[in-house]
């Protein structure tokens, strides 16, 4: 058997040789950094920027009327009498205005208005200065009740049309439920949820937000909507006005980050589960580092990656490589478990990373010599992940 054919086969066994979390998984020889595909090394996060808030939220435009608009109409000697306009208080804190002069008016169903002794006037789609353009209209020229010049009319708009959303924010209080909001028409968007509730996701939330649809869409196609929190920042940013947009009954839920986004370091002085950063990079050095264990004094390290559920794959990293060369100084992805060299020769303690801790017992896998890439080595078995604390030795 020629090397190159001997080096692609034990890296084929040592692909199959891990397994899901439960048993004992033997590890064969790590393969070295710089014979594996760079979708095995995993994607960086360097490239990646904030979305911009603009495109968060609904673009600013003029305000049109629609069903569910409360506005107020004085319309001298047909809707109010001479010198006796009256004051609505605007019952929403938030109005910009605190109270508008006329009737309160309520736009229907159909998008009109009804004011006495004219037949209802359509204003669905209209500005606020375009329905008092439709009254004086209806008033001076379609009845003839006011001669045209002499008409009074004024409109404001006394309560905008709100929309009911749930936001559900597990970033922020897990298992709490959501807040019901009720947001202005023309700020039912995704930047107003969430700054309503607590901003945007910190570090213990996910970089997205996922928006699912009310009632009123039926589509299949269209019924959630997943808004990206951070891009690459040289790929166009996949979002539209209408992702954003949110309706009647519409969900914005602001989901955790997996507790498994973490990675596990065995046989050292920061032996156990470390959380990832979520928005930069971490490797090898760095993560040794934040562990406690100083990379010079380790020699070298194998990382266990997870390929699918039923995988592991062991990659052999030289940390005194790793410091002069980036290549080396490999991305730690999660589930990651480093293993530094004094858990190789004994015994290794093994648990799910997100589960109850195991000591399985003291197992051996070797290979001949011509057979491994890096020559004869003996290891323990390590499993998915791997703590240490209380196990037996």
């Amino acid at each position: 058997m020629t090397r190159p054919a001997a080096l692609r086969l034990a890296a084929l066994l040592a692909a199959l040789a891990g397994g899901c979390a439960g048993g004992p998984q033997p590890v064969a020889d790590g393969i070295p950094v710089r014979r594996l595909p760079a979708e095995v090394l995993g994607p960086s996060k360097a490239g990646l920027v904030p979305v911009p808030l603009p495109l968060l939220r609904k673009q600013e435009v003029p305000y049109r009327v629609d069903k569910g608009d409360v506005l107020t109409v004085f319309a001298e000697d047909v809707l109010g009498v001479r010198n006796q306009i009256p004051v609505q208080p605007n019952p929403n804190p938030a109005a910009p205005t605190p109270a508008a002069q006329g009737y309160p008016v309520t736009v229907t169903d159909d998008g009109t208005i009804i004011i006495p002794e004219v037949p209802p006037i359509p204003v669905k789609g209209k500005t606020v200065p375009e329905v008092r353009d439709a009254i004086v209209k209806a008033i001076t020229v379609d009845k003839k009740l006011i001669v045209p010049g002499k008409e009074r009319v004024s409109v404001d708009l006394l309560q905008k049309r709100r929309v009911r959303v749930l936001v559900v924010r597990d970033d922020l209080t897990p298992a709490a439920g959501g807040a019901s909001l009720l947001l202005d028409a023309d700020r039912s968007d995704v930047l107003e949820a969430l700054t309503r509730t607590g901003g945007l996701p910190g570090p213990n939330g996910r970089s997205d937000v996922l928006v699912r649809r009310g009632p009123a869409v039926t589509d299949p196609d269209k019924l959630t909507v997943l808004v990206p929190l951070r891009v690459p920042q040289t790929q166009p940013i996949p979002l539209t006005e209408a992702d954003v947009t949110l309706g009647e009954g519409d969900t914005v839920h602001v989901f955790a980050r997996d507790e498994c986004e973490v990675y596990t370091v065995v046989g050292g002085t920061g032996c156990g589960s470390h959380p990832l950063p979520r928005d930069t990079d971490l490797r090898v050095v760095e993560a040794l580092s934040r562990a406690g264990c100083p990379a010079p004094a380790c020699g070298w390290v194998t990382v266990l990656r997870k390929l699918g559920c039923d995988r592991q794959l062991p990659i052999r990293v030289d940390l005194a490589e790793a410091l002069r060369d980036p290549r080396e100084n490999i991305l730690i992805l999660p589930g990651d478990t480093l293993v530094l060299p004094g858990a190789h020769g004994g015994h290794g303690c093994k648990t799910d990373s997100c589960g109850p801790m195991k000591c399985p017992p003291h197992r051996w896998f070797k290979l001949p010599g011509w057979f491994s890439p890096l020559g004869p080595r003996s290891w323990s078995v390590i499993g998915c992940g791997a703590v240490c604390d209380d196990c037996d030795p």
